[in-house]
């Protein structure tokens, strides 16, 4: 499931994207990313963060050991 919130940093007092990715593991363990940049750069970034969700491997056995 993908989920993407906007809104005003309360830091930087500009507009941002959260993207949030969820994956549903085993025995119902639930991985999540959040992806967070300012939303007038989403472009700059979104290349990147495609690379890295495409990139992520999770080994779900590994962490029931």
């Amino acid at each position: 499931m993908t989920v993407t919130l906007r809104g005003r940093s309360p830091v930087y007092r500009r507009d941002e994207r959260v993207t949030i990715y969820t994956r549903a593991l085993g025995e119902g363990d639930i991985f999540y990313i959040l992806f967070i940049s300012p939303n007038d750069d989403y472009r700059n970034y979104s290349l990147a963060f495609e690379r890295m969700l495409r990139s992520l491997e999770i080994n779900a056995a590994a962490m029931h050991r």
